[in-house]
């Protein structure tokens, strides 16, 4: 799936999602449904996530070695990143090819330009989030603020996933 571009994608409440990829190169369109995270194991890691945050609220480490600091944010910065693109990726099904028209992939290609404006914006806050929680983090040396940090790092691989230049550069000049 790395030289497929995602141009498009789309969820219904109640229906699979789905995203439209093109391939540069043979000029091929591709579908991927999503596939759905079961209940329970959301609401199991939404509740261990909370109550991971309340015992460690209040946690301070003390931390006089800032080589072994800066060492912990990498590693944590470069795992939780994998983190996510692995779950990106584990949430998508096999490829299928599809043939749309020329009028149907431009207006995929339209809608996915309008979408990806939203995920630059979203991407950017969730950036900010983040190195503000480091800063946090770095400051008062309390964990929940590197949790919080380490958390948003996995949101940002999820969403980071599908940013390429390629992408970019399909929207500024369209199929040509």
């Amino acid at each position: 799936m790395n030289d497929k571009i995602p141009i498009y994608g789309h969820k219904d409440k109640g229906r699979l999602g789905y995203t439209i990829l093109y391939d540069k190169n043979t000029k091929k369109v591709y579908k991927v449904y999503h596939k759905e995270m079961k209940q329970t194991w959301y609401w199991a890691f939404f509740f261990a996530t909370i109550t991971i945050l309340q015992i460690i609220q209040n946690i301070v480490i003390p931390i006089e070695n800032s080589i072994y600091m800066f060492v912990l944010i990498i590693v944590g910065t470069f795992v939780s990143l994998l983190i996510g693109v692995i779950i990106h990726r584990k949430t998508t099904s096999e490829l299928k090819e599809i043939y749309p028209t020329n009028e149907v992939l431009h207006e995929y290609l339209e809608k996915g330009r309008n979408k990806f404006k939203f995920e630059l914006i979203l991407m950017a806050i969730l950036l900010c989030i983040s190195v503000g929680s480091l800063l946090g983090f770095l400051t008062n040396h309390v964990l929940i603020f590197i949790m919080i940090y380490l958390m948003f790092c996995i949101a940002i691989g999820i969403l980071g996933s599908n940013f390429s230049v390629l992408r970019f550069q399909l929207y500024k000049n369209g199929f040509d």
